[in-house]
C-alpha cells in the first residue's frame, strides 16, 4: 500500500529515504481507515473512509486542513524557544513565522469556504 505512495513521492520530489516519513505514512493511513467488527470473537476488518461515496471517490477522508493548522501553530509555539546565534538565523526564524502565519490564514479561509459551500456570496468573499 505504501509502495505506490513512495514511488509517486520519489518521482515528484526525488525522495529516496522514506524512514523519516514512516510516522506520517502510518498516521495518514490510520486516520483514513476504520475498523469494523463483523463477527464476535473474530478480527475486525479495515475499511478505507472515502471523501465522497456518491462519486465513488478513491481519495481518503482525512482531516488535512485542521491537522495542518495545528502543526503550523506548534511550529509557532516552538520558534521562541530556539537558540539564535546569527542574523541569518534570526532572519530565517522570522521568515518561518511569516510563512506559518500565511499558511494558517489560508487554511482557515479554505475551511470557511468549505463550510459555506451553499452560500455563493460568502464563498466569493473568502476567495
Amino acid at each position: 500500500k505504501f509502495d505506490i505512495a513512495q514511488e509517486a513521492l520519489h518521482k515528484q520530489f526525488g525522495i529516496i529515504n522514506f524512514e523519516p516519513l514512516k510516522k506520517y505514512f502510518l498516521q495518514t493511513y490510520t486516520s483514513s481507515h476504520a475498523e469494523l467488527p463483523l463477527i464476535p470473537n473474530e478480527s475486525d476488518i479495515s475499511v478505507g473512509l472515502r471523501r465522497n461515496v456518491k462519486l465513488n471517490s478513491i481519495l481518503p477522508a482525512i482531516g488535512v486542513f485542521n491537522d495542518a493548522i495545528l502543526l503550523f501553530q506548534s511550529i509557532l509555539h516552538i520558534i521562541p524557544l530556539i537558540i539564535i546565534s546569527t542574523r541569518d538565523e534570526l532572519k530565517d526564524a522570522r521568515q518561518c513565522i511569516k510563512t506559518c502565519r500565511e499558511y494558517i490564514n489560508a487554511l482557515r479561509v479554505g475551511i470557511a469556504a468549505k463550510e459555506n459551500k451553499n452560500d455563493a456570496n460568502r464563498r466569493s468573499e473568502l476567495y
